[in-house]
């Protein structure tokens, strides 16, 4: 069992109340609980709020989600050289940003496209800049978006 700790939107008769609050989650017995009995404004605000961090204890500051991220050149868009540098420029925000990179790959040099994805893990607080910045690298290379999922890790054990 793990326990997941995220900022959930707080609902009043099953719409969005535009109120945050930390909560604590198990993954596979199905109960969850608020942290503090706060109303915040935003994720961010609910994440910094100390009563939820005291209840969290250290484990709040090893909240961690694991990225992917995808490019692809598949029409033809860019020229060789931009694509690299569009790589290039990829692989610099991930460098800028502390992730524990775990994967990166291309596909096949004699594909007919051409695609990037890298993997690795961040720390929730850090989704947001990381987006940011991807969003700014898009733009800059002219690409209408950058693929980005963001999840938990769950083991599969034997």
């Amino acid at each position: 069992m793990a326990r997941i700790y995220q900022p959930r939107e707080i609902t009043k008769d099953g719409k969005p109340t535009g109120k945050w609050r930390m909560t604590v989650r198990s993954d596979d017995e199905g109960w969850e609980r608020g942290l503090c009995e706060h109303e915040h404004d935003s994720a961010e605000d609910a994440q910094e709020c100390a009563d939820a961090q005291a209840k969290m204890g250290r484990e709040f500051l090893r909240i961690e989600q694991t990225i992917t991220i995808q490019i692809g050149n598949s029409d033809d868009k860019l020229s060789q050289n931009r694509w690299h540098d569009y790589c290039e420029h990829v692989q610099g925000v991930l460098d800028y940003h502390p992730i524990e990179l775990h994967f990166s790959g291309f596909s096949r040099p004699d594909a007919p496209w051409q695609n990037a994805c890298w993997v690795g893990v961040a720390k929730e607080a850090d989704v947001e800049s990381i987006k940011a910045a991807l969003r700014t690298c898009a733009e800059i290379f002219d690409q209408d978006s950058i693929a980005m999922t963001v999840g938990y890790t769950h083991l599969v054990r034997p």
